[in-house]
């Protein structure tokens, strides 16, 4: 199920002022399960030996004798796994665009968006409670910028420079694994997430400074260089915070939890190119592109995890 609305107002304040302001909300939903059946109405799968019955003898013990159970396919029964999981995401943009003087256009704005985020896996859900292991959470993180630019135009000269602060709020579900010492992250993670975040409103949130630049000349009558530099964030997936973190999350024999402290993936671009114009229809561009990625999430395995012990989970490296 998907559902999305938004509003947009625009508004001319003068000759040289407007501003915008647009709020939206989206709301999807995925359910796996066997023909809209309820996780506790399911059904182990059973594969029912037919006659004649085929038998053979282990080669650990050849003095037993076993039965060779069914034909490999399930004869009733359900599914080994019961999935559902929904987002409901608000968000909300201000923009107030003012020219000054011939040269500058000045842009500042806001962007701020709200989440409820639940996930519900069960494995083997005809054991009963809530199957043999299961990952269930509901989460409400929030996230968003506030940015100014500057577009300078003079002479033949264009500038447009910006900087950008971007905030990530991973919720209360990670605030709470972090302060409780029982819980299944390590001391380091907990100190990582106290140390590069900050309190605020009663939330721990991370902050980081995106600056964007952008810089184009002409170098002949038909010929223009320009260079555009920029940092861009990147939010982890959900999974790979919030996996295995509430506290009624059973063990299983597949261990992959979520780590807090992740960072967003952070990204710097680069790029230089010469725009050639031949004639009034024809044009050609030759840019050449870099780009650099930090806080680049990886799985690693750690073998002394609280409450578990072996176990995997996802960190930053440093570059990638």
């Amino acid at each position: 199920d998907n559902e999305q609305i938004s509003l947009n107002w625009h508004r001319t304040l003068n000759k040289t002022t407007c501003f915008e302001l647009r709020a939206s909300r989206y709301f999807a939903q995925l359910r796996s399960d066997w023909n809209g059946r309820h996780w506790s109405d399911y059904l182990q799968p059973v594969d029912v030996p037919r006659l004649p019955v085929s038998y053979f003898y282990p080669s650990i013990d050849s003095t037993q004798i076993r039965v060779i159970p069914g034909d490999g396919f399930y004869d009733y029964g359900n599914a080994a796994f019961w999935h559902d999981h929904y987002v409901e995401w608000y968000t909300f943009k201000g923009d107030l665009t003012t020219r000054i003087g011939d040269i500058h256009t000045v842009k500042g704005g806001f962007e701020s968006s709200f989440k409820e985020m639940q996930l519900v896996d069960i494995a083997d859900p005809w054991i009963g409670e809530f199957g043999s292991s299961q990952d269930i959470y509901r989460v409400h993180p929030a996230d968003g910028a506030f940015y100014l630019q500057d577009d300078i135009r003079f002479k033949g000269f264009f500038v447009n420079a910006g900087v950008r602060l971007d905030y990530w709020a991973p919720g209360d579900l990670a605030d709470a694994a972090v302060e409780d010492t029982t819980s299944i992250l390590t001391r380091g993670m907990r100190e990582k997430y106290i140390d590069e975040s900050y309190g605020i409103f009663g939330r721990r949130v991370k902050l980081r400074l995106m600056p964007r630049l952008g810089v184009s000349f002409p170098i002949s009558n038909n010929q223009m260089l320009y260079f555009n530099y920029g940092h861009f964030s990147k939010l982890p997936k959900p999974q790979f915070v919030y996996a295995k973190l509430s506290p009624s999350t059973s063990e299983s024999a597949f261990q992959k939890f979520g780590n807090p402290s992740l960072n967003p993936e952070t990204s710097v671009k680069y790029e230089l190119g010469v725009r050639n114009k031949f004639s009034e229809n024809d044009v050609i561009s030759v840019t050449a592109f870099y780009k650099d990625i930090f806080d680049y999430v990886q799985t690693i395995t750690i073998p002394d995890l609280p409450r578990i012990g072996r176990g995997i989970t996802y960190v930053n490296l440093d570059y990638a």
